[in-house]
């Protein structure tokens, strides 16, 4: 069985080589985490400055969107992605004079748009979910919810400034991405107690 998910992964491995798909599904694991974090962020910070901030509340609508936006997001890129790698194998097949159907080309042009999909839709709701965890505990009486809302304010913070080093690595400047992502989030905060 390990044999077997080895081969895989290494198969899989080579697809997202071949495909030049590597950066597209790291830019959409951030950008999506990103959108799910800052979704969960607004609903709990509007449930709160509301006065109706409960547990229950905040993982449904929080979970509900994540849920909303994989969907929305997997549709989105895989319908995107595939009419995209599609015009990429025919410009690729009118070059060569031949058709690259059934060749490895071929296999990781349609395996990258669907590992693409998945990663985009996957990302907002695993978000979501994390940030929502402190509120879970509280519906199992582990937290109090005014526990839970700080413990979700450190954990969006936390996620923030983890998404924002991500972004700013490759360019050799994570801890100044990461510093802006945390302040876009202070933003964020501001913003929604401004509108109530």
């Amino acid at each position: 069985m390990i044999g077997v998910l080895k081969r895989l992964r290494e198969r899989l491995k080579r697809y997202i080589l071949i495909s030049g798909a590597d950066e597209i599904i790291r830019r959409y694991a951030i950008i999506n985490s990103f959108d799910g974090l800052i979704t969960a962020f607004g609903i709990v910070n509007g449930l709160s400055l509301s006065g109706n901030l409960r547990s229950d509340l905040a993982v449904i609508s929080c979970i509900s969107s994540g849920i909303s936006m994989a969907l929305s997001g997997f549709l989105g890129v895989y319908m995107s992605e595939k009419a995209e790698r599609e015009a990429d194998i025919r410009e690729l097949e009118r070059h060569l004079a031949s058709s690259l159907k059934g060749t490895d080309i071929d296999r990781a042009m349609r395996i990258s748009v669907v590992l693409t999909a998945l990663i985009d839709s996957i990302a907002p709701l695993l978000s979501a979910l994390i940030v929502t965890i402190p509120f879970i505990l509280s519906l199992y009486g582990i937290l109090t919810v005014g526990q839970a809302y700080y413990g979700f304010m450190a954990a969006s913070v936390a996620f923030l400034a983890l998404l924002g080093y991500a972004m700013g690595r490759r360019s050799g400047r994570g801890l100044r991405y990461s510093a802006l992502m945390v302040l876009i989030g202070i933003l964020a905060a501001a913003l929604n107690i401004l509108i109530s």
